[in-house]
């Protein structure tokens, strides 16, 4: 979506293409080596790769959350507005 539709991917989550896929790299990197980090933890109570899997991979993650931010300010908004209103 971001590189077919720049614009209204920059309307979605208020960040072009370039600027998406940057944060996407970084946050793939940290997620790897949180990863890495819990894998080493002398108290750990599984072997690594056991536990519950994770539903949704980073880039999934990082557009909900985007999304997420960019319209949680109209959400309180309106409440706000709908509780002055009452």
């Amino acid at each position: 979506m971001l590189d077919h539709c720049p614009q209204q991917g920059k309307r979605l989550i208020g960040l072009g293409a370039s600027a998406f896929w940057e944060l996407w790299r970084r946050v793939e990197e940290l997620d790897k080596e949180t990863g890495r980090q819990r894998a080493k933890q002398p108290e750990r109570q599984r072997q690594a790769g056991d536990g519950a899997k994770q539903s949704a991979n980073v880039m999934s993650r990082s557009l909900v959350g985007l999304l997420y931010l960019r319209r949680q300010w109209t959400m309180q908004a309106l409440a706000e507005r709908d509780a002055r209103l009452q």
